[in-house]
């Protein structure tokens, strides 16, 4: 967010990123059609009016181009539930370390609900 708020060229940004890793984007690539959730995220980021908002739109339409470019799907290529989540938890003060510890504690109760459940039905 910080380098494309600095250059302004999202673009390059991206592109350097995903040809470092991989051709990998984390925030990007998952495969689920119209999440709503992703779109509430962003949502919620426009509403409290998060800082790096304006860097996040140009980076989620940068990746979703270069990503369409390299073959993906348009639901491959769309800003996921992490990209947005990140800048809101950014927003709210949350540090980078944090953050995946974050989201996987959300994670967490649904991977237990899910083995309760089997363990259930055993």
């Amino acid at each position: 967010m910080e380098e494309v708020e600095r250059t302004g060229d999202a673009r390059r940004v991206v592109e350097a990123y995903a040809d470092a890793h991989g051709g990998s984007l984390h925030g990007f690539t998952d495969a689920l059609p119209r999440d709503l959730r992703a779109r509430l995220l962003r949502d919620a980021c426009v509403e409290v009016g998060a800082r790096h908002l304006e860097a996040g739109d140009a980076i989620a339409e940068a990746a979703h181009e270069m990503l369409l470019e390299r073959g993906r799907t348009v639901e491959e290529s769309a800003a996921n539930t992490m990209f947005w989540g990140a800048i809101l938890l950014d927003h709210l003060g949350v540090t980078a370390p944090l953050m995946c510890a974050l989201y996987l504690c959300g994670r967490t109760a649904g991977w237990s609900a899910h083995v309760l459940d089997v363990h259930a039905s055993l």
